[in-house]
């Protein structure tokens, strides 16, 4: 006879460290409820014994929608953000893939050139792919070169070569 509970996906400490990290430590279990559209009863539960696997791309849709609107905060004036260079902005992105990333490949390495070369291609690979499933019209050959074109006539991105 099948298992009727099989074994959450998702453990139940990094859930509710989740839920406060994105609502407080106060009252997450209430406005985590309400993102979900579920009864509170439930997140306290998934709090004590995991969250079903199910739920996880719910749960980061919910954490990638507040993980933008705190990004776009970020970059006002006067915040941390608001004068990092192009390629400080893409350092901020890789720290972020690696961590969402289970592949010990594509961790950041300060003495293996090769294999950081490597995570930069899978990570654009990663990106165009998301890209082109998301909006089927885009023409990749014309978004590279666009791309190229840009990174080119950024002067901070010059510059970031030239240091190095």
């Amino acid at each position: 006879m099948a298992d009727k509970n099989p074994a959450p996906n998702f453990p139940p400490g990094p859930f509710a460290a989740l839920g406060k990290a994105l609502f407080g430590k106060e009252g997450w279990e209430r406005k985590m409820a309400l993102e979900l559209k579920i009864d509170e009863p439930i997140i306290k539960r998934w709090a004590d014994v995991g969250v079903p696997a199910t739920m996880l791309d719910a749960l980061w849709h919910i954490s990638a929608h507040h993980r933008a609107k705190i990004q776009e905060a970020m970059k006002m004036p006067g915040m941390p953000d608001a004068d990092l260079r192009s390629w400080q902005r893409a350092a901020r992105l890789m720290e972020e893939y690696e961590l969402l990333s289970p592949n010990p490949a594509m961790l950041v390495s300060s003495t293996d050139d090769e294999q950081n070369r490597k995570m930069v291609v899978r990570i654009i690979a990663d990106m165009l792919h998301f890209c082109l499933h998301a909006r089927s019209h885009i023409d990749l050959n014309a978004t590279i070169n666009e791309a190229i074109a840009l990174y080119n006539s950024e002067p901070q991105s010059r510059d970031a070569d030239q240091n190095h």
